[in-house]
C-alpha cells in the first residue's frame, strides 16, 4: 500500500474511523502544510483546498473495501492500526492536527483554512457565506 494512503487511514483512525469529506480534505491539507515533502498536492476548488490524488486514493480504498463511503463521509472499515505503520514525525503531526482542529465543525475548519490560507478559497462556493458569518473580508 502506498505510504500516503496510510496517512489518510491513520488520520481517519484518529477521528474514530469516520470523517466528512470536506473536513477530511481540510485536515489532510493542514497536515501536508507541515510536512517537509507534502504527500498530496492541492488546488483551490468548490469548497477550498482539494486534492485530486487524495480523492483518487480514497476511491481506490473504497473499491478495495478498506473504506466505505456515504454521500458525505468516509468510514474506515479496515481494522489495521495505521498509526503504527507511519513515521514518528507524521504520527506526531497527525496527533497535533487532531488536538488543534479535532473539535472544529466543518464550517469552523473551513473558516480557519480560508483565513490562514486565503489562496485556497478563491474558487470556493462557500467562501462568501463563511466570510459573512465571521464578519471578516476576503
Amino acid at each position: 500500500m502506498f505510504y500516503r494512503r496510510k496517512i489518510i487511514l491513520a488520520l481517519l483512525q484518529l477521528f474514530g474511523g469516520q470523517k466528512n469529506k470536506i473536513s477530511l480534505q481540510k485536515l489532510l491539507f493542514l497536515f501536508t502544510q507541515h510536512q517537509t515533502k507534502a504527500e498530496y498536492d492541492f488546488i483551490p476548488y468548490k469548497y477550498g483546498c482539494y486534492s485530486y490524488s487524495a480523492n483518487a486514493d480514497l476511491m481506490t480504498m473504497v473499491n478495495k473495501g478498506i473504506l466505505s463511503e456515504t454521500k458525505t463521509h468516509f468510514n474506515k472499515v479496515d481494522k489495521t492500526d495505521y498509526m503504527e505503520t507511519i513515521k514518528e514525525t507524521d504520527k506526531k503531526l497527525l496527533q497535533e492536527i487532531k488536538l488543534y482542529f479535532g473539535n472544529m465543525t466543518t464550517n469552523e475548519l473551513m473558516k480557519y483554512v480560508y483565513s490562514h490560507f486565503p489562496y485556497w478559497a478563491i474558487n470556493s462556493e462557500k467562501a462568501e457565506e463563511i466570510y459573512r458569518q465571521s464578519n471578516w473580508k476576503k
